[in-house]
């Protein structure tokens, strides 16, 4: 511990005050009377990083004014540590600390009989052992700091009285009997003792307690005895704002009271140090959720920065009662996005921090070692692995990069990877002898898939290939199977209970084999190993086997207690939790989220919690607390207090009242009720003198109180003429616009597709829809039509994992499977000679057309699983007239499918040439617009007018159009519900045809006319 120093102890002082700044300026001066030599440090007790740092501070202002501005010679520590500071212990060596008292706990409660009966009970109640137990244990350490008492009353046999709690007291004592060490009050005592009688050394010449939010009676003797020792001075806040007569310090002020009240009796002196300065101007917002209080206080910010040109950003703090839910919103608010040149909002420039956030909030490590943990009882799905694959760490481990993983997003529902690791992890779910739709089952067809050709029908064993793999994939999957491997191995060690010793070494194994951290994120590793070495030296000795829940548990409570690297007193306009800089002095004090759900926090004790049945100033109470940093943070704005809260809710706008005491403060300095406006562009911000900065909520305030004109639709698409003249048409193209000019436009001017991007599937499927069996069915046509024998090809499909398991699949399959061998056998006939090749290059009017076919004779055979539509025929149409065009030759195109056989003759080169040229012009004006096609509408009809019959009567019409929009939504975003494709009328299109008044008769007479004719 090093040497005593000697110095004449004057008795603790105590020194109370109003002002923080006074009550710095008595630190300052104290410290200066103790320091006796260069190597004496006197002992600055600080309860937390924010005040730690403004002490620092203040101390090298006013040291040296003028200098350099640094704080040397003094010692900062936590309050709570002084008496591991005097006898030189660890706390992680501590057998009684909350975090080691856990496993005696466990143990005691596993044998558990008699009076720890109802503990045993509560503890096998669920998964979360570890948890109870340590809330038990905090809660004996609640004892011995406020009860100590209680505690001794125990030992000597008393608390039978207790009833159901009786077992509190039996526990006790069975703790004595297990742990042989002194107990948390026999310690206490010892070191109160030792202090007195000189025994214990003291290495420090004076000790500052500096702006205590509570203090235990434990902790108020200890300070009393180290007083006879050397001099003892404690800072306490207690702020007392002039607001006349209304008792504003007796309704929030009681947790300072309590402290002076606490020190009182043990301090030889007690002083009062400042007056009370003038009450700050305070503002009270009523907005929304946070998202909205969010945006107000920016505004409100840059107001204040605009007001007053010398107020600079580390003179703002922000204080909220959760620093996690606000955090995500005040980065999006004062974050900028790129987005060019032009006005930017002049929060963007405020360098806001968030400080003091909970060290699981961050740790991208914790978070791995979670989901790696949890994996081991989650169904793992598809996306559970894919998410993986983009943790930043896994990433850099396996070498996936951004394209590696869009490409991973591709394959992995190639593989039919759906859910579970492997088959022993499915086994939880009784589920252990089906390996379909596994990790591991997807990784051996991708790997396979790289070493054989699926179109070549190979498989090995049950694991069927997939066909989608290409050479260069083969780095990636090489990574993305390792990865896999080692969730598989960690994942399954961790379904298996294990000591904390055990899990610790799991969690390092996560850690090494997992993660890759760059440099500038090594502090996140090294957060990781110090947590888990302390787990380790706590859990060494015990040989209580914890389930996963009980390991995240034992991970998340040591986590808890410990925060980011702070980012106090660095310039930044600081976002932190209420009690952080709540007594620190700042120009400006912003309160944010004191909703009524959040603020005061409930003191709803444990219903054994023996100090919420007896309860005496000074215990724990969060929502005194929460109002003494309310009266604090009045205290300490030096100009203004801005405090926002939930007063409306976002959904309803109903009026919510202000929470307890904020209404105490409001009445106290006449406060208004600020009510703001659900929406940042309410007019009301920008009408007369504005209070937005808002550029773009300015420009739809304008919009709003403007005239009101209907939004066009997403898809109402005006002409959009082409830049420069089309020359060139592909085939495949205009057989594009033919079937469907809708999905022609997107495709050809907007690059957008529609339907090609499927939600990633997470279930084993036990019934196919129509468009799998489509799927499944098109791929065995496929198979069959390249000379594959159904047996094989049944026994790949089945392995594959798209089908239903067991008879359901089976079922399925073999449905398809005849429904292919029927349009084969009607196709064989026109399949028997071989196969040519046809280069189309044509002049289609100025427009050259390209493409090539593969014909058999004059004739394309198109044999599909799917019933032929409109959409083929006129696909079909369209290759059939280049064919024509291309050979001079009469040609045919023959569509087989299911139930029938449809064929299209082209009878005429030239007039197929004619035809041909009519569609390109048609193509490139249905770049400029969507022409009004429908497929099966414009087939519907010509049909009606070559059978002399008018396509209004009736319902047949509409009938058509309700099908062609069935299992085609395109066409309902350009023609919504109340207009029809047909509405349009003709105004002089060159195109128009004789007889027909609408767009769509006469296109459908230009386009299906002819097709209809060829069928027929």
């Amino acid at each position: 511990m090093g040497k005593t120093v000697k110095q004449a102890a004057s008795g603790l002082v105590l020194q109370v005050g109003p002002d923080v700044g006074a009550l710095g300026d008595r630190l300052v001066a104290a410290l200066a009377a103790a320091t006796s030599g260069p190597f004496e440090a006197p002992l600055v007790l600080t309860p937390g990083a924010g005040v730690r740092r403004w002490v620092s501070q203040h101390i090298a202002r006013r040291s040296d004014p003028g200098g350099a501005g640094i704080c040397t010679g003094v010692a900062f520590e936590a309050s709570g540590r002084l008496p591991n500071l005097l006898t030189g212990s660890d706390p992680a060596d501590d057998p009684w600390a909350p975090e080691r008292l856990v496993w005696p706990i466990l143990s005691l409660a596993d044998a558990g009989s008699g009076p720890l009966e109802p503990l045993t009970k509560h503890l096998a109640a669920n998964e979360q052992r570890y948890a109870n137990a340590l809330r038990v244990a905090r809660l004996l350490d609640r004892y011995a700091r406020y009860r100590p008492a209680l505690l001794e009353a125990w030992l000597g046999g008393e608390g039978a009285d207790l009833g159901y709690d009786a077992w509190q007291p039996a526990l006790w004592r069975a703790l004595h009997e297990a742990i042989d060490a002194p107990d948390p009050v026999e310690r206490a005592d010892r070191l109160r003792r030792g202090l007195l009688d000189e025994s214990v050394p003291v290495p420090w010449p004076a000790v500052m307690l500096v702006l205590p939010r509570h203090i235990a009676p434990g902790e108020v003797d200890l300070l009393g005895a180290l007083a006879r020792r050397v001099p003892v001075h404690a800072f306490v806040y207690r702020p007392d704002p002039p607001v006349g007569t209304f008792p504003l310090r007796q309704r929030l002020g009681g947790r300072a009271d309590d402290v002076v009240a606490a020190l009182e009796p043990v301090a030889d002196r007690v002083e009062r140090v400042g007056v009370p300065g003038r009450v700050a101007q305070v503002e009270v917002h009523a907005s929304h959720g946070l998202d909205r209080q969010t945006e107000v206080l920016r505004e409100v910010l840059a107001r204040l920065f605009a007001d007053d040109p010398t107020l600079q950003p580390r003179d703002v703090v922000v204080a909220t009662p959760s620093v996690p839910e606000l955090a995500p919103f005040v980065t999006a608010a004062f974050t900028a996005v790129e987005s060019g040149g032009g006005w930017r909002h002049p929060g963007y420039r405020f360098r806001v921090q968030v400080a003091a956030q909970s060290a699981a909030e961050v740790n991208q490590l914790l978070h791995l070692v979670r989901s790696v943990t949890e994996l081991g009882q989650a169904r793992g799905t598809a996306g559970d692995l894919l998410d993986f694959c983009t943790h930043p760490f896994v990433a850099r481990q396996f070498g996936f990069s951004d394209d590696a993983v869009e490409r991973l997003e591709g394959l992995v529902p190639q593989a039919a990877i759906r859910w579970g690791v492997n088959g022993a992890h499915r086994a939880q779910f009784g589920l252990g002898n089906l390996r379909q739709n596994t990790w591991v089952t997807g990784v051996q067809r991708l790997m396979l898939g790289e070493a054989l050709a699926d179109s070549q029908g190979s498989a090995v064993g049950v694991i069927s290939p997939v066909d989608d793999v290409e050479s260069t994939d083969i780095a990636l999957l090489g990574g993305f199977a390792e990865l896999v491997s080692r969730l598989t191995r960690l994942s399954t060690e961790c379904r298996v209970p294990a000591t904390a010793s055990g899990w610790v070494e799991r969690f390092r194994a996560m850690a090494e084999q997992l993660a890759d951290v760059p440099f500038a994120e090594s502090w996140q590793l090294g957060q990781l190993w110090s947590v888990l070495e302390r787990l380790e030296r706590r859990g060494a000795r015990s040989d209580v086997l914890l389930g996963p829940a009980d390991a995240l548990a034992l991970l998340d409570a040591e986590f808890a207690s410990r925060t980011a690297r702070p980012a106090f007193g660095n310039g930044s306009l600081v976002v932190c939790g209420l009690p952080d800089l709540a007594q620190v002095p700042h120009r400006v004090v912003c309160l944010v989220g004191l909703d009524d759900r959040r603020f005061p926090r409930r003191d709803i004790a444990d219903g054994d919690d023996l100090l919420a049945a007896d309860p005496r100033p000074g215990d724990p109470n969060p929502g005194a607390d929460d109002r003494q940093a309310l009266l604090d943070a009045l205290g300490s704005a030096r100009e203004r207090l801005v405090v926002l809260f939930q007063g409306r809710s976002s959904h309803t706008n109903e009026e919510y009242p202000a929470p307890s005491g904020l209404v105490d403060l409001m009445e106290a300095v006449g406060a208004p009720r600020i009510n703001e406006a659900l929406q940042p562009f309410s007019p009301r911000y920008f009408t007369g003198a504005p209070t937005s900065f808002d550029v773009e909520s300015l420009r739809a305030a304008r919009a709003l109180a403007g005239p009101r004109e209907k939004a066009p639709g997403r898809f109402e698409v005006a002409p959009l003429p082409l830049a420069e003249p089309v020359t060139h048409l592909e085939l495949d193209a205009l057989a594009s616009f033919a079937s469907h000019p809708a999905k022609y436009f997107c495709r050809q001017r907007a690059q957008l597709t529609f339907g090609d991007d499927e939600q990633l599937a997470d279930a084993i499927p036990l019934e196919i829809d129509g468009l799998s069996r489509w799927k499944i069915g098109s791929r065995l046509l496929d198979e069959l039509l390249a000379g594959g024998e159904p047996a094989e090809i049944e026994h790949r499909e089945r392995l594959r994992g798209e089908l239903p398991p067991g008879l359901l699949g089976s079922r399925a399959l073999a449905e398809a499977m005849e429904a292919a061998q029927r349009v084969y056998r009607n196709a064989a006939p026109l399949l028997s000679g071989s196969s040519g090749f046809e280069a189309i290059d044509l002049d289609a009017g100025g427009v050259r057309l390209t493409g090539r076919l593969t014909p058999r004779g004059d004739t394309l055979v198109q044999p599909q699983f799917s019933r032929v539509a409109p959409g083929h025929l006129a696909t079909a149409w369209v290759s059939a007239l280049a064919l024509a065009a291309s050979t001079g030759r009469p040609a045919r195109a023959t569509l087989i499918d299911t139930r029938s056989r449809h064929t299209l003759e082209v009878a005429s080169p030239d007039s197929a040439l004619e035809q041909l040229t009519t569609l390109g012009q048609l193509a490139v004006l249905g770049l400029e617009e969507v022409l009004p096609m429908p497929a099966r509408v414009c087939e519907f009809w010509a049909r009606a007018r070559r059978e002399g019959r008018d396509p209004f009567e009736g319902y047949d019409l509409r009938d058509a159009w309700r099908n062609e929009t069935t299992y085609d939504d395109v066409w309902r975003h350009f023609f919504p519900r109340g207009t029809d494709p047909w509405g349009a009328s003709v105004t002089g299109e060159p195109w128009a045809q004789r007889g027909e008044k609408t767009r769509l008769g006469s296109l459908a007479m230009l386009v299906w006319a002819p097709i209809l004719e060829a069928q027929a």
